[in-house]
């Protein structure tokens, strides 16, 4: 695990965050991509609608290969789970 995912599994404690937000914190779009699916995969992170629903894992592969879905980062928030909190 790299100093950006310690950083995302540190700013989620005790709060969810924009998506956009926290792929910020890593030096590219590819490298951001990358971590958070493998944080969600990892059962550290959930992704979160707006509206607080859960999206489901295999929606995160087609958000990740859209470019579209990918700019709109901003309607989707990133939330800390128990495996996450135990490595933040």
């Amino acid at each position: 695990m790299d100093a950006a995912e310690l950083d995302v599994l540190d700013q989620l404690q005790g709060r969810d965050l924009p998506l956009a937000i926290m792929a910020g914190l890593f030096p590219d779009a590819a490298r951001a991509k990358r971590s958070i699916g493998a944080m969600i995969r990892a059962g550290e992170i959930v992704l979160l609608e707006n509206s607080g629903a859960i999206v489901p894992d295999w929606r995160w592969d087609e958000i990740e290969r859209e470019p579209a879905a990918w700019l709109a980062a901003s309607q989707f928030l990133l939330r800390l789970t128990d495996i996450g909190a135990k490595r933040a």
